[in-house]
């Protein structure tokens, strides 16, 4: 069994997974318009509404508390608009139009991973061509009067995966990353169970299987040849010598030898 739970090609370590579970998470969405055929005695094309895009997910979304937290969209078309100013601060901010205070700044993560800020209404819209190019199309663009109404992202509650290992993964439902969250949920449960049960089996066969210990096997160290008692001191020297000479003894026993033949005059 592989040592990895691969999701969406991002392999996560089935031993360093710390918990998982299933979260709802605030996700940004877009408008998109395809573009349509010249419009008779007209030089403008018509655009139509196509539907809204996943744009980018809310990482900071517990830093304020979003009035689409408790509200489900039945409709994307329905939501947009809804949250788009979101909590304006003071009179001041909505009579000087001071973005900073009528509007909030999110911290957002592209599906790249990308992090990034922005507000709602610099998000532009997405349009598609009719030679199959994309553009985004911004407020301050020629474009957007054409759009026939205001583009207006929309904040919409996503279901999603977590993964707690040595960084935190989030794997966002609604086609986004996945395509059944809850699918991917089980899977990840049922797999992640197995790895556990086959890990705890081979400890506990580990642990079963006992390595024979052998006796330790001394060796004696042999003593230094000695000379016979009988023979001079001249010529037990000349006799080390001799032997020393034709690699009958070491060094070590050579320089023993004579210290005994020394010690004894």
């Amino acid at each position: 069994m592989t040592d990895y739970f691969d999701i969406c090609g991002t392999p996560i370590k089935y031993s360093e997974i710390k918990s998982f579970r299933l979260v709802q998470r605030e996700y940004i969405y877009r408008p998109t318009y395809m573009e349509g055929e010249k419009q008779l005695f007209s030089r403008n094309r018509k655009y139509n509404f196509f539907g809204m895009q996943p744009y980018a997910a809310i990482y900071d979304e517990n830093e304020k508390h979003s009035a689409l937290k408790e509200y489900k969209t039945k409709d994307f078309k329905e939501s947009v608009g809804k949250d788009f100013i979101e909590g304006v601060i003071t009179t001041i901010g909505d009579k000087w139009h001071i973005k900073a205070i009528t509007s909030r700044k999110y911290v957002c993560v592209n599906q790249a991973g990308r992090k990034f800020t922005t507000y709602l209404e610099d998000i532009p819209a997405l349009l598609m061509r009719q030679d199959g190019k994309a553009s985004d199309i911004y407020k301050n663009d020629e474009l957007y009067p054409l759009l026939g109404e205001p583009i207006a992202p929309a904040i919409n509650i996503v279901h999603a995966l977590q993964i707690v290992a040595k960084e935190t993964h989030v794997f966002f439902g609604n086609d986004i990353h996945l395509h059944d969250v809850g699918a991917e949920y089980e899977r990840l449960k049922a797999e992640l169970n197995a790895y556990n049960e086959e890990t705890k089996a081979y400890k506990s066969l580990k642990a079963k299987i006992t390595i024979p210990k052998f006796p330790e096997i001394k060796f004696k160290k042999d003593k230094p040849k000695e000379l016979p008692e009988d023979i001079s001191t001249q010529n037990k020297l000349a006799e080390i010598k001799t032997k020393f000479s034709n690699g009958e003894i070491t060094e070590e026993e050579y320089q023993k030898l004579i210290n005994q033949v020394m010690e004894s005059i």
